[in-house]
């Protein structure tokens, strides 16, 4: 029974591995002739220091987030070890259960973060279009139209806007709408406020541009969509084949079978971390082959 078991285990984790590798994907290579100011060099030189900061860029989130995460984590990872001590009492098993109490936490906060930030941008296209509109035909300048998305804009980037309006006016608008990408950090938002700078120093129309805008962002979301669509298939593929062996594991010891006595020796857990181990690199690899290229901001 333990070789059979082993050749379970070690077949799920080659066909992930042997799937991750013959998987391709597209990348976007940024241009030789990319305009990155010095100001984006020193924020990329600042988020780099500290594990805690390179982790939470990794995922999309704020330090604060992550460390939020992280000590949520701590009960989560102690619920999920006396699971694993309950159910198999195996202590690789139990390593297991501690981990992923821990990290569930962080793994739940990055993906509503990742759904909250396509929120954010197909906001960010409807308040586009009323400020092209405001622009246009309202008679306003920027930091008027801006006033006024702060009372009639979509409602989650009210405040944002209010708040570029008083930095404004004490800052200057160009001043404003940089601190206002820092605090959002958007890539989508990173553009319209170098349209809104250029156009401020200028002093040219912008209306055009921000139907472009406006139409850029809304396509990107549909195709982000549509991806993110196809992909739920074979993550909850990928998912399946990975916790099916656990389950008839778990399966076998719940009924008392003699079959899992062999996984109480040095040696069965052994098997065990071999097997885990060939499963959760195949995974993640599959997860990281198959997910989009990561959005570049080219204007901080």
């Amino acid at each position: 029974m333990l070789l059979l078991m082993l050749a379970l285990f070690t077949g799920v984790g080659m066909m992930f591995l042997w799937s991750s590798l013959t998987t391709t994907r597209s990348t976007i290579q940024p241009g030789e002739n990319e305009l990155e100011s010095e100001f984006d060099n020193e924020t990329e030189t600042l988020q780099d220091t500290g594990l805690l900061s390179r982790l939470a860029r990794r995922l999309g989130l704020e330090s604060k987030q992550v460390q939020k995460a992280l000590l949520i984590g701590i009960p989560g990872a102690l619920a999920g070890g006396l699971i694993a001590n309950v159910v198999w009492g195996w202590p690789v098993l139990i390593f297991a259960g501690l981990m992923a109490g821990g990290i569930t936490p962080l793994w739940y906060m990055a993906g509503r973060q990742a759904k909250a930030r396509l929120a954010f941008q197909e906001d960010l296209a409807s308040a586009i279009d009323t400020l092209r509109t405001l622009l246009q035909f309202g008679g306003l300048g920027l930091t008027g139209a801006i006033a006024a998305l702060a009372e009639r804009g979509p409602q989650r980037l009210r405040s944002e806007f209010r708040t570029i309006y008083e930095d404004a006016s004490l800052y200057g608008l160009e001043q404003a709408l940089r601190l206002s990408q820092s605090r959002l950090s958007d890539p989508q938002f990173d553009l319209v406020a170098l349209a809104l700078i250029t156009a401020d120093r200028a002093g040219s129309r912008v209306g055009g541009v921000l139907d472009n805008l406006s139409r850029t962002i809304r396509a990107n979301l549909s195709i982000m969509r549509q991806i993110q669509a196809e992909q739920v298939k074979q993550v909850l593929s990928a998912r399946l084949v990975a916790i099916l062996p656990l389950g008839i594991i778990t399966l076998l010891k719940l009924t008392g079978s003699d079959y899992t006595t062999t996984f109480d020796t040095a040696l069965g857990q052994i098997v065990l971390v071999i097997a885990l181990g060939l499963m959760l690199t195949g995974y993640v690899m599959m997860r990281a082959l198959s997910g989009l290229p990561r959005e570049r901001r080219t204007f901080k």
